[in-house]
């Protein structure tokens, strides 16, 4: 466990240098979200914990790099009670997978009944999102729809941190310069390798992301190596000369003759008949804003060219998040119901649909 001295010169910018094989429940890991300097001797900042399913926030005056006093602002003691008696995944954060002379961190949610020393094998979610300078990897601690899945649905969970990820330097990140989809996804199927060996992790795993993150998921299928069963690419990036201009030639140069073969060597269409080895999800909103509708709409004229089987949702006037409308319940329903199908279960259903309303004539 961070002591709180340690921790405090681990962050940066609220997300964290991961360096270390951390086995923890999230209680005291925090996340710094602002700083304030008054003077060359002190420094206060707001400093917020995230445990299990609640906050603390308190204020800290920093006086030394191993000295610094708290003034509780909030503790949320009443909150903290009723989650204490709850159900939490337990998190391996940062560990450290190595693919040839690189290395990978992951982050690993493990359902609270799995004991590695047991015969009985658990499906794991692989996460990825992987665009350019952001982390996905931190020791920041957060509930979402994935930890819901690992302590309802007793999955394991993978956060995998790839070539490209802020946070290591400048070579690690323009490693992936003029060659999205490449570096990345080798160390994606390294990750899927090394988990797919455990002898408490079931042969079937699935893998999911968002716009970058859907970009790899589905050059991950594309991939002759992939070693992933079933995968789901949500508003993905799929053609590069689609995207946004500025975003784009930051990292993939301009698309000129002597530049062609970068961009379609991350054209996921160019690779559509490798798909057929994998089951795939494809989700999109007709009214996307970012990553036009018209990078799937692409995909799934060459998947279908190809001849491979694939689902598709098509959420009409939606924009990239699709939030609103019942779209993100929608959503996550449709996304169980296909990784639990790859699984070989039946995925239950967790949340009743909405009643609507007939309007009045």
């Amino acid at each position: 466990m961070l002591e709180d001295n340690q921790a405090l010169r681990t962050f940066r910018q609220g997300k964290a240098f991961p360096k270390n094989n951390e086995f923890h429940t999230g209680r005291y890991l925090s996340t710094i979200t602002s700083q304030i300097p008054l003077d060359n001797n002190e420094l206060h900042h707001n400093n917020e914990s995230m445990y299990i399913m609640c906050s603390s926030r308190y204020l800290s005056t920093i006086t030394s790099e191993s000295t610094y006093r708290q003034i509780p602002l909030d503790n949320n003691e009443s909150m903290y009670i009723m989650c204490s008696s709850r159900y939490h995944s337990r998190i391996t954060s940062n560990n450290e997978l190595h693919n040839n002379n690189e290395y990978t961190w992951v982050k690993v949610l493990y359902p609270p009944i799995l004991k590695k020393d047991q015969v009985i094998k658990f499906h794991a979610l692989f996460k990825v999102y992987g665009s350019p300078g952001q982390q996905l990897v931190t020791q920041e601690y957060e509930v979402g729809w994935e930890h819901f899945q690992c302590i309802t649905n007793d999955l394991i969970i993978v956060y995998v941190e790839v070539r490209g990820s802020g946070g290591r330097g400048d070579q690690w990140m323009h490693a992936v310069h003029k060659r999205l989809g490449n570096l990345e996804v080798k160390d994606i199927i390294a990750a899927g390798r090394y988990f797919k060996s455990q002898q408490y992790v079931d042969p079937q795993v699935a893998i999911w992301g968002v716009s970058h993150g859907g970009f790899l998921t589905a050059a991950l299928l594309g991939n002759p190596e992939n070693v992933i069963t079933c995968g789901v690419a949500v508003a993905p990036v799929t053609d590069w000369r689609y995207y946004d201009t500025f975003y784009t030639e930051k990292f993939m140069g301009y698309p000129t003759v002597d530049n062609l073969d970068a961009y379609n060597n991350s054209n996921i269409s160019r690779f559509a008949v490798n798909f057929r080895t994998s089951r795939f999800l494809l989700v999109h909103g007709t009214g996307d804003d970012n990553v036009h509708f018209q990078h799937s709409a692409q995909l799934m004229k060459a998947l279908t060219e190809r001849d491979v089987y694939y689902k598709s949702l098509i959420y009409t006037d939606q924009q990239h998040w699709l939030s609103g409308g019942n779209t993100r319940n929608h959503l996550y329903n449709s996304i169980e119901d296909f990784i639990f199908k790859c699984y070989g279960k039946t995925a239950p259903r967790h949340v009743d649909p909405p009643v609507i309303e007939e309007e009045e004539d």
